[in-house]
């Protein structure tokens, strides 16, 4: 998995390889902005074209020696209609050298008050106006800059993070709005904020000369977890059958609201749990027994939730009972590891328990925010909240949290739209409590569940389109396919 770090702590290894290992800061610049140039080029060829006008803003920082560097290459490749703004004030020794040899070039070089009407037609901007070092909101002519670059038409590239935007950055803020960015090193944890995603347009990762060493550490405890991830699961041996592969006890469903139950169910199903049993209410029960798989047993509600099950789900469809907390508390009793989603996670916000580290919350932000009042920061707030309740925590969106109780983050960037409809959240949570049922630790079973639910999603979206909670199911049988080792194996070698 790829680290994702703070702007923090991309500062200390930028120091650590220059102090330790040697590398000259200026040539860290001038690769960053190289391999950066042949990134955004390679994968978008036909947004950068030789004959399109193009335009690198430029700060007064490191960022903006990156920007020149990338405007020397244009330059140095054929690119003709080159210009560069540099913003007002005083430049760092790097920015100057750089500046003095984009103008020994010709490279047309622009101040900020001559510049904004001769470069209104331009077809590409490289913005590199602010890097990770901003504490705070734009100001006076980088805020002018950024407003400017989001007045174009043209394809935005931001170097290391758009222009504005920061770990404290609200929603609200001016950032520039970028087609695409070029991050260097390791992915940075702003990029990633939900409120924020969208600012970043396509993430590409440009690695100026770090050293490996660096950029993989033990102390790293927040990744990225993406189509690279590996998401294998453990075998099953050849004699085991139903009783041996779990049981996974749901409970969901209202009036109103089986269908939650019923993908729950399924969700938890289509893993490789042998057993899976709903109990539901009274006056739903007829209803769900006859139109769930023959394979999901159906039972109504009664005094006790005790029995063989090896894993538990709670909530989806629920509803706000009253008496839905008496039931929390009887499941967390058992003592085995459980899932809480939806109406569960109204329960526990109204009486707040130390769930041991046995339970995955699968909450959307809205349910989110019943458990910690949001700050804005999303790796802090879910850090906050995973400690108040000794639990993990998948916070559900386009781009997808997953906190631990000691501080491990996971971020999945989902970016699917096909997935915000009713009933994924429900068939996440049946994965995640199928998944637990078998006995895969917390922590493996809610990065495991997020990676095939997502996989799934796009599966699902390629396959159908704007698909359905049953659709969604299918393909997620099918990952979980594709994660395990085979069903069937050669008797004599073992192999599939």
């Amino acid at each position: 998995m790829l680290p994702v770090v703070t702007a923090q702590e991309m500062a200390e290894i930028d120091r650590r390889a220059q102090q330790e290992y040697g590398i000259p800061g200026l040539l860290l610049m001038e690769q960053a902005g190289i391999k950066g140039f042949d990134a955004v080029l390679h994968t978008f060829p036909e947004k950068l074209k030789k004959g399109f006008r193009t335009l690198f803003l430029a700060g007064r920082g490191n960022n903006g020696g990156d920007a020149l560097v990338m405007a020397r290459e244009a330059r140095v490749r054929g690119w003709e209609q080159v210009s560069v703004m540099i913003l007002p004030g005083k430049m760092n020794s790097a920015v100057e050298l750089h500046l003095s040899m984009c103008r020994a070039l010709g490279i047309e070089v622009l101040q900020w008050e001559e510049a904004q009407s001769s470069t209104a037609d331009a077809q590409v901007i490289f913005d590199g106006i602010t890097g990770t070092g901003l504490a705070g909101p734009l100001r006076g002519g980088a805020k002018e800059a950024a407003a400017f670059i989001n007045a174009s038409q043209a394809f935005t590239v931001s170097i290391d993070v758009p222009s504005g935007l920061h770990e404290g950055a609200r929603k609200d803020d001016l950032m520039v709005q970028a087609s695409c960015t070029v991050t260097m090193g390791l992915p940075k944890l702003s990029c990633f904020f939900p409120e924020l995603r969208r600012t970043c347009g396509r993430i590409l990762l440009v690695n100026p000369g770090f050293p490996s060493q660096l950029l993989r550490s033990e102390e790293q405890r927040c990744f990225l977890l993406d189509e690279h991830s590996d998401c294998k699961l453990p075998p099953i041996a050849p004699e085991s059958y139903k009783n041996l592969r779990g049981h996974a006890l749901v409970l969901a469903g209202s009036m109103g609201y089986t269908g939650a139950a019923r993908l729950s169910a399924h969700g938890a199903l289509a893993t490789r749990t042998g057993l899976v049993t709903l109990m539901c209410d009274h006056d739903i029960y007829p209803n769900l027994s006859s139109s769930l798989p023959e394979s999901v047993i159906v039972r109504p509600l009664g005094n006790s939730v005790e029995g063989p099950w090896t894993s538990w789900l709670c909530g989806p469809g629920w509803g706000k009972d009253p008496g839905r907390s008496d039931l929390l508390d009887a499941l967390l009793s058992l003592e085995i590891p459980g899932v809480i989603d939806a109406e569960g996670i109204y329960a526990l916000s109204r009486k707040p328990r130390d769930l041991k580290g046995q339970c995955i919350l699968t909450p959307h932000p809205g349910e989110f925010s019943l458990l910690v009042r949001p700050s804005g920061n999303t790796a802090e707030d879910l850090a906050e909240a995973c400690r108040k309740y000794h639990a993990w925590i998948i916070l559900k969106s386009h781009v997808t949290f997953i906190g631990g109780p000691h501080g491990e983050l996971f971020i999945a960037d989902v970016q699917n739209p096909a997935m915000g409809r009713a009933g994924s959240g429900d068939v996440l949570a049946g994965i995640a409590a199928g998944l637990l049922s078998e006995g895969l630790p917390v922590k493996d079973a809610a990065a495991a569940a997020v990676l095939i639910h997502q996989r799934a999603g796009r599966s699902a979206a390629g396959t159908y389109g704007w698909f359905h909670g049953g659709q969604l199911i299918t393909c997620a049988a099918g990952e979980i396919r594709t994660v395990s080792p085979p069903v069937l194996s050669d008797p004599l070698t073992g192999h599939g």
